[in-house]
């Protein structure tokens, strides 16, 4: 279990100007309760080497996409404590690595320093001889398993790989290969390098907290430091790669315009947790066919009395409705005291004592709700202590033991990140986990389902939105599960053959459901895109 430190950790900001990148600004501000950061050691004579000719597409590329809003300069100042120490000096240049003096190290070991970290330099050489309890801890926007030097991004969308890294390391003289302290994966945006690289620095920034923790509880992350070194892309390279997102950017437009996909809902067999194996195709057992007046039918789960309550949209609309299935017979759940033109999905239910809830996905339409469902129709509304301010993508909750638990995605970074709130009553307050986000990898964050419990064991399922969305399970069990950690191992992956999916399962033991879809030319699927979007407002 991680430590919780008696005091705010004395912290060292390694710069080379006034100013650093808005991401990493948010990354200090993200820790404010456990660091303070009261020395600035201050470069004075950083440099890097260019190749003007060599890489001048790349430079230009860098105009338009590595420069962004994560990357856009605010002052550091901002973060100090009043008084701070402001240690300025002169780097030594060897190559491409810089190395601070002995009488610097002095300076810096003064201040008694319980971490340092680098915002500022290029390859810092002996790093383990500055002063600093924990060391010297620095981002590194890449999985080194795979991605080692730079740029970030850059070649895991040539090559089209599932996610772009990150980790928080603690330094030393191999490059890109130090004591790993904290790792994410984050989504590619296969389109755009702008949308990739701000997704990755916004996201990235609450790498810093987990690190933090796992220095002070003498955690390290077992992952392999020995992927590719990649250097800057010739001019070449560049043009190859502005080429290939051109492609994709158009591919993209066509089926905005005439491409929609195609949801619909199967019975399928129960999961066998205790045979699954690492990947198992769902078999589609006995399709659910909606009414003509109904385009999809998506997002399933079972309630107690072994209905069906799911998404549904009329045509040409994306406008999310629920919807019950009871024996053959369909209906539109009345949701009129929620509010008209509310999307609505993702219709996680459970039963507490003789009362059904359902707790819909509504963050389109403000916070979320726990709402009483009786004879088809909302009936009263609950609001969710502690989680006003937030809007919540797929919510499911979890009574453990006597703590309530509520997992779900926040809206803007829902297909990567998964946090987790607890509360001692069913209704809140809630209050957010130490350790949030407690899962960032879209191959599982977002939810596919409610947990499943198996005797003493706890399932979790996740989307996985790694290339399309919600294109397969990841089956994760849970190790640890308090106050102070959340912990769990990818198991198995749901598939089906030929088609996109399941992306949510929902079984009650004898029966068990799945959603799925496939990509279809629709020549009016411009229409309910502007449609939905218009009833947003």
């Amino acid at each position: 279990m991680t430590d919780s430190p008696t005091r705010r950790l004395k912290v060292g900001l390694i710069v080379d100007s006034q100013s650093i990148s808005k991401w990493q600004s948010s990354a200090i501000e993200n820790c404010h309760d456990l660091i303070e950061v009261n020395t600035i050691i201050y470069c004075t004579n950083s440099k890097t080497h260019k190749q003007p000719l060599k890489n001048a597409l790349y430079y230009l590329l860098n105009v338009f996409s590595i420069r962004n809003t994560q990357t856009q300069s605010v002052p550091w100042s901002q973060l100090t404590t009043e008084g701070y120490e402001l240690i300025n000096f002169d780097c030594q240049h060897s190559g491409i690595w810089q190395t601070i003096d002995n009488p610097t190290k002095s300076e810096i070991g003064s201040q008694n320093l319980d971490l340092i970290i680098k915002f500022g330099m290029n390859l810092l050489k002996d790093p383990q001889d500055i002063p600093s309890k924990y060391g010297v801890l620095s981002f590194h926007h890449g999985d080194p398993s795979e991605f080692r030097g730079r740029p970030s991004g850059f070649y895991e969308l040539i090559k089209g790989v599932n996610h772009v890294g990150a980790v928080v390391q603690q330094l030393s003289n191999k490059l890109d290969a130090g004591t790993i302290r904290a790792f994410g994966k984050y989504r590619i945006t296969s389109h755009s390098y702008r949308h990739t690289l701000e997704n990755l620095f916004a996201n990235s920034t609450s790498l810093l907290r987990l690190a933090i923790l796992n220095c002070l509880s003498s955690i390290t992350i077992d992952l392999s430091t020995s992927g590719e070194n990649h250097r800057l892309p010739s001019n070449k390279t560049v043009a190859k790669f502005v080429l290939l997102l051109t492609q994709r950017k158009f591919k993209r437009f066509i089926f905005g315009l005439f491409g929609r996909r195609d949801w619909k809902i199967a019975e399928t067999s129960p999961l066998s947790f205790d045979a699954i194996g690492p990947m198992q195709v769902i078999d589609l057992l006995n399709p659910i066919k909606p009414p003509r007046e109904i385009s999809f039918i998506a997002d399933p789960f079972m309630l107690p009395n072994g209905d069906l309550i799911f998404e549904a949209a009329e045509k040409n609309s994306e406008l999310g409705q629920l919807m019950t299935l009871s024996g053959e017979r369909m209906n539109l759940i009345d949701t009129s005291l929620i509010g008209t033109h509310k999307h609505l999905s993702f219709p996680f239910v459970m039963q507490k004592d003789d009362k059904f809830f359902v707790m819909p996905e509504m963050a389109q339409s403000g916070a979320q709700l726990l709402c009483e469902l009786q004879n088809n129709a909302i009936i009263k509304t609950h609001k969710l202590l502690g989680l006003d301010n937030e809007r919540l993508i797929d919510p499911v909750l979890l009574q453990r033991n006597e703590t309530w638990w509520l997992f779900a995605g926040k809206l803007g970074n829902e297909l990567d990140h998964l946090f987790a709130w607890s509360s001692f009553d069913l209704f809140g307050p809630y209050k957010p986990h130490r350790m949030n986000p407690v899962v960032v990898d879209p191959s599982r964050a977002r939810n596919a389902g409610g947990f499943i419990t198996l005797g003493t064991d706890l399932y979790r399922l996740g989307q996985n939105n790694c290339q399309e969305y919600g294109d397969g399970i990841t089956v994760c069990q849970v190790s640890q599960l308090d106050e102070g950690f959340y912990q769990e191992q990818p198991v198995a992956k749901l598939t089906i053959n030929e088609l996109h999916g399941p992306h949510t399962f929902s079984t009650n033991g004898q029966k068990a459901y799945v959603d799925y879809y496939n990509s279809v030319f629709d020549p009016l699927a411009w229409l309910a895109r502007i449609k939905s979007r218009l009833n947003f407002f």
